[in-house]
């Protein structure tokens, strides 16, 4: 729906929509499915999944197992000499969480325009959601899901990177690239 990708649901998806499967919905896109302000507040902690955001330990717990369980079912397909290479916008919310699993995980953060980040996100929100949805959310509840959650992922981000991977300077765990879209004539 959004980036000329197409969207079935024999195609491949992000790690976090497997992992939200197998943890029983532990997972901020367990929302997805009934996008409406009283489905996706209370599960906000779930993005970080911290205790002091208001995660639970128990949802934390589920969710590290899923994901483990998720990563150890990949890195075996892939063969032991393999490095796993994951992407999934979430997990901008969660380098203390991967960090603590992964200690000698590496990051690269690319970043754009938050103007063209939202239009897309709206974009993707409205082609995307209606397809995996349960019922049609309100288009108020949609636009601020997606401004809650860039908001609440760059806040992680900023404060989880700058504490466990120095950022603000070049480090062997942290790379940060700007992307910046072609010009379109």
């Amino acid at each position: 729906p959004m980036d000329q990708m197409a969207l079935d649901w024999t195609l491949p998806q992000e790690d976090e929509l497997a992992t939200n499967v197998l943890s029983g919905g532990v997972s901020p896109y367990a929302a997805i499915c009934a996008l409406r302000r009283e489905a996706w507040v209370p599960l906000l902690p779930l993005w970080t999944l911290r205790e002091e955001d208001g995660a639970s330990v128990a949802d934390a717990a589920a969710w590290k197992a899923s994901f483990l369980w998720f990563c150890r079912k990949l890195q075996y397909r892939a063969g032991a000499s393999k490095r796993l290479l994951l992407k999934s916008p979430v997990h901008t919310a969660r380098v203390a969480t991967l960090c603590e699993l992964f200690p000698r995980a590496s990051f690269v953060c690319v970043h754009r325009d938050p103007y063209a980040i939202f239009a897309s996100s709206l974009n993707m929100a409205q082609k995307y959601f209606g397809f995996s949805a349960l019922c049609l959310p309100p288009s108020e509840d949609v636009l601020e899901y997606v401004l809650a959650q860039f908001e609440l992922m760059h806040r992680a981000y900023i404060r989880d990177a700058t504490q466990l991977l120095g950022r603000g300077g070049p480090t062997p765990r942290l790379g940060e690239i700007a992307f910046r879209e072609p010009c379109r004539t």
